[in-house]
């Protein structure tokens, strides 16, 4: 067990110099710095510098992200994760039944378009899948896709949030919520505070005001626990 141990350590070093070398040409293809690298992809740049110098492997999703402002994609999926880019409209959104999934990945269906109108109906992926790696977003079973600019500038209009399904929710969190108005069921993506013992929802984006919970009927459907966001 201990030899098979040091056996993956090595392996994995050699899949982090091997990405670090493919980070350091496409930074100085494009000329830009690796600060700015951090800041545009929201990575910690101490996290992005051991990374660009080939002391750990990034995860599939850090992948993605650098692959995505790199403009080296397709390129990245096929280096550093073994497939074939799935050629559909938003990269990473598959239909049912593909055959380009591999073991290591998961689908999580795409439930609604933010999301105003019914509560969520969470059973049907009315938008396709994402394609997951497998321990990445764990406890995420759906996702939907933002639209407009109340959670802006940390959630932006047509960002796909993954979501873990609870019934309840603690202050700070990011949650989508659906809550009884005269008009029916409405459905959104808020922040839940607890502001002098009472609950609210607020907007990210200043410009919007917050909701009061008080006396409403409410459904937490479930937490926001990632963001993915494609260029």
């Amino acid at each position: 067990m201990e030899f098979e141990g040091l056996m993956k350590r090595l392996k994995r070093l050699e899949q982090a110099e091997e990405f670090s070398q493919w980070l350091q040409k496409h930074i100085s293809r494009l000329g830009i710095t690796l600060r700015e690298l951090a800041r545009r992809r929201g990575i910690a740049y101490s996290h992005l510098y051991q990374i660009y110098h080939g002391e750990i492997f990034p995860t599939w999703n850090t992948i993605l992200k650098l692959a995505e402002a790199l403009d080296a994609k397709e390129e990245a999926m096929k280096t550093f994760m073994g497939i074939e880019p799935i050629k559909v409209p938003v990269p990473s959104i598959v239909k049912e039944g593909t055959t380009l999934i591999p073991p290591s990945f998961r689908l999580i269906p795409i439930v609604a378009e933010v999301p105003c109108g019914n509560p969520i109906e969470v059973e049907e992926a009315k938008y396709g899948y994402l394609l997951q790696p497998e321990g990445e977003a764990r406890g995420a079973a759906f996702a939907i896709r933002a639209k407009g600019d109340s959670m802006a500038p940390e959630i932006r209009d047509g960002d796909f949030l993954l979501v873990r399904p609870q019934p309840a929710a603690e202050d700070g969190d990011i949650v989508v919520v659906s809550i009884e108005t005269d008009g029916g069921w409405e459905s959104m993506v808020k922040r839940y505070r607890i502001r002098n013992g009472e609950p609210i929802l607020e907007s990210l984006n200043p410009a919007y005001p917050p909701i009061s919970l008080k006396r409403k009927r409410v459904r937490i459907v479930g937490k926001v626990i990632e963001i993915r966001r494609f260029l």
